[in-house]
């Protein structure tokens, strides 16, 4: 890894012990390298930490913390990421193969835009493929749709580290930090989606983010 590396990886993971160890390898596989992996766990207490810590790479950080939710896991995971861009996924989703450099790329050729999003391929729980998202891609209606919900796919995204610091960061606003960030990063500049799919999203799981969306 290239100190500072450009993206930095936020996973928290709140007792994710079925999918986390796909979800890592699903990341330390990506073709793009310089990257580093903050994973923040959220107080768990199945076999996710020792999964976890079963991996050797330099590039792989684990921060354990009592539970506090998901805003305030994403918060400290942001807090600590040093890289260019700010890269989020899901305990129990998975990062397809050429996500970081596509977004990546996308991104610095395009300094206007501030976030990025992506479609998702989704899964069951076994893994096995039941549909996709067309997620909307123009900046004008993604903004415009922000007023009622969010357009985005939280684990799809990625976004500036330094419009994330001018916005004020993820907030303590469950289940709205995503949208409270989103909105505030729309008046930074311009927000996206890609119509490819940057993931494989599992539609029925344990990860804190979706344990509080449902709820």
């Amino acid at each position: 890894m290239i100190y500072p590396p450009e993206i930095s990886v936020v996973l928290p993971v709140y007792n994710g012990e079925k999918h986390i160890k796909n979800c890592i390898l699903s990341i330390l596989n990506q073709s793009f390298k310089n990257f580093e992996l903050i994973i923040i766990n959220d107080g768990s207490t199945d076999q996710t930490v020792s999964l976890i810590s079963s991996f050797s790479d330099d590039r792989l950080k684990l921060v354990t913390q009592e539970n506090t939710g998901i805003g305030g896991a994403l918060r400290r995971g942001c807090n600590v990421a040093v890289g260019k861009y700010i890269l989020r996924i899901d305990a129990d989703d998975i990062c397809l193969p050429n996500r970081f450099i596509v977004q990546k790329h996308f991104l610095d050729s395009r300094p206007n835009v501030v976030m990025l999003g992506g479609a998702s391929i989704y899964v069951d729980e076994e893994g096995l493929e039941i549909g996709r998202s067309y997620p909307y891609t123009s900046n004008f209606i993604l903004k415009s749709m922000l007023i009622k919900y969010s357009p985005f796919c939280h684990p799809t995204v990625i976004f500036r580290k330094n419009a994330y610091i001018e916005a004020g960061g993820y907030q303590a606003l469950e289940p709205l930090e995503d949208v409270d960030l989103w909105l505030k990063l729309s008046k930074l500049g311009e927000i996206k989606n890609l119509c490819s799919p940057v993931i494989k999203n599992t539609i029925v799981g344990n990860s804190i983010s979706r344990s509080i969306s449902i709820k």
